[in-house]
């Protein structure tokens, strides 16, 4: 009667733990998103990195197809698209696609219910002095301006066609480019390649140039 006391303790007690493990598991695995990437479509979000002698810019998109998200990054040169898969209102991007730098977003609904980064970090392992600004712009793709019909002026002047562009800070040189989203893109000019993207900001429409390898510079329209 011992034994089958003994018994009967020790298999209630693993049954026990093994409840405990189950329901914390349960809880570990729980999704308490409020936000769904079907809400980031249409969305886009420019974002910039200190790199010790400058500001680097990235680039976030989103489009939809079907139930279907994906988040696509950029940067002058690096072009990186991902599934978008949310949890408790987060998700991560390795732009490269190698673990050695990725941004990690942290989600929130404004005031509005529209979708807003809350917090976002990222880390680079090869460059560990980089770090991301507080400092983001999120616009509606549908809201932003048509830069091939304006002019901007700030570290020169741009201006841009069907297909090509000037930066009269580069004289005597037209260049090439390629929309990649709403009011952005990349092209090239005398050799080098650049990317610009719009962001509006105090009421007024802006566009951010970088050129590989160099510092971000601000752009307002004339």
């Amino acid at each position: 009667m011992k034994q089958f006391t003994t018994i009967s303790l020790k298999v209630l007690l693993v049954a026990t733990l093994l409840t405990m493990y189950t329901g914390c598991k349960k809880d570990n695995d729980q999704d308490n998103s409020t936000i769904s990437p079907g809400e980031l479509a249409g969305y886009q979000w420019l974002l910039f990195i200190n790199n010790g002698t400058g500001t680097e810019m990235r680039l976030v998109h989103f489009t939809q197809s079907g139930n279907d998200v994906t988040a696509t990054i950029e940067d002058v040169v690096l072009k990186k698209s991902q599934p978008v898969s949310l949890r408790n209102d987060s998700f991560s991007i390795d732009e490269k696609d190698d673990g050695i730098s990725v941004f990690h977003f942290k989600l929130k609904k404004d005031a509005n219910g529209n979708p807003v980064i809350n917090t976002v970090a990222y880390k680079d392992r090869q460059n560990p002095a980089k770090t991301v600004q507080s400092v983001h712009y999120i616009t509606k793709s549908s809201e932003i301006i048509p830069f091939q019909t304006n002019s901007y002026e700030g570290p020169g002047v741009l201006q841009f066609n069907a297909g090509t562009w000037r930066y009269y800070a580069v004289p005597n040189a037209m260049g090439n480019y390629t929309e990649i989203a709403p009011g952005a893109w990349k092209g090239t000019l005398n050799g080098a390649q650049y990317m610009g993207v719009s962001a509006k900001i105090n009421n007024r429409w802006r566009m951010f140039l970088q050129k590989a390898g160099e510092p971000s510079m601000m752009f307002s329209v004339i």
